[in-house]
C-alpha cells in the first residue's frame, strides 16, 4: 500500500491538473494503477509464474529502490543540507535532531547505500532459479527493466536545467539545487548557498 501510493501520490503531483483537464480525478488514476498492476501480477500465475515472479522481484525491488534511496539521501544529506534539515525540524518540533542523526544524514545512509548497490551490482552473477538459467536475453531486459527508474533523475536533472537555461550554467545549477525561497537573491547576483564551502561541511 506504501509503494502504490507513492506513484498515485506522485502522478496527481505531477500530472493533477492534466488529469483534471481530462476530467481523470484521483480514484480513475488509482483503478488505472491498480488494474496495470493486477494484470503484470497475473503474468505470476501461469505455469511458469515463479520465473516471471523471480526476474521482477529481482530486477524491480533491488537495483532500482537503492538508486532511488541513494539519490533521495543525497540530495537531502547533500544538496539540500542536513543542517538545513535539522533546522526545519526544529522550527517544526521546537526540537533539533541529534549529531547521530545529522551524521546518517549525510555520511552513513549514502555510504552504506552506496556500497550495497556497488556490491550488488559487481557480485551479481546470471539470474537463476531453481537449477534454471535465464537466457540472456532475460538478463538484459532485466538491467534495461532496473536501470530505466534510475535515468529519471538525470532525466529530470537536465531538464532543471533546460528550464533556467537563459541564465547561464552556474546560475541554471544553483536556481535548480536551491530552495525557491533563495531564487530571487540568487537572480540578484548574489552567491548561493550551495556554492559555499561552509554549506558542504557543516553538519
Amino acid at each position: 500500500m506504501g509503494g502504490l501510493e507513492c506513484v498515485i501520490t506522485g502522478l496527481m503531483d505531477e500530472f493533477g491538473a492534466r488529469f483534471k483537464s481530462w476530467h481523470l480525478h484521483r480514484r480513475v488514476v488509482t483503478l488505472f494503477v491498480v488494474g496495470s498492476s493486477f494484470l503484470v501480477a497475473l503474468t505470476s500465475l501461469t505455469p511458469g509464474g515463479i520465473y516471471v515472479f523471480t526476474w521482477l522481484d529481482t530486477y524491480s525491488a533491488g537495483l532500482a529502490l537503492l538508486c532511488s534511496a541513494l539519490f533521495e539521501a543525497i540530495a537531502v544529506g547533500w544538496v539540500y543540507g542536513s543542517h538545513v534539515l535539522a533546522r526545519d525540524i526544529q522550527q517544526m518540533t521546537g526540537s533539533t535532531p541529534g549529531l547521530f542523526w545529522r551524521c546518517c544524514w549525510k555520511f552513513i545512509s549514502p555510504l552504506f547505500l552506496g556500497s550495497v548497490l556497488v556490491l550488488g551490482v559487481v557480485f551479481s552473477g546470471p539470474l537463476s532459479y531453481d537449477g534454471f538459467e535465464y537466457p540472456l536475453w532475460a538478463t538484459a531486459l532485466g538491467w534495461t527493466y532496473a536501470l530505466v527508474p534510475a535515468l529519471f533523475v538525470p532525466a529530470l536533472a537536465a531538464r532543471a536545467l533546460w528550464k533556467y537555461s537563459g541564465h547561464g550554467l552556474g546560475q541554471a545549477v544553483a536556481l535548480s539545487i536551491s530552495p525557491e525561497g533563495e531564487h530571487k537573491a540568487i537572480r540578484d547576483g548574489e552567491t548561493p548557498s550551495r556554492f559555499q564551502l561552509l554549506h558542504w561541511i557543516t553538519v
